[in-house]
């Protein structure tokens, strides 16, 4: 308890201290508002789109998850291709 008081009280000199002798206050900067004007609004193509119809196992059997595993494979593929063209569209910073 005794160490909790002390480093208290140093604290409080320290604000005291630092108050009288003028010292600023820290400085924070205000963010930035930019505003960016989109010149033409073009949609997604609708094959970027597209959901993944991913299946799950039906059973605990290494057949099912194989079986899960062999339709999931190129829907996921499909998908990254997807997300990758996506990322291509956007603007290059």
């Amino acid at each position: 308890m005794r160490r909790l008081t002390n480093s208290t009280l140093l604290s409080c000199c320290a604000i005291a201290v630092a108050t009288l002798t003028g010292c600023p206050g820290p400085i924070v900067k205000e963010p930035e508002t930019k505003y960016v004007t989109v010149e033409k609004f073009v949609p997604l193509p609708d094959k970027y789109v597209t959901i993944p119809q991913i299946t799950y196992p039906k059973e605990r059997t290494p057949f099912e998850a194989v079986r899960a595993l062999n339709f999931n494979t190129p829907q996921l593929e499909q998908c990254i291709f997807n997300m990758q063209k996506i990322i291509e569209l956007q603007p290059q910073k």
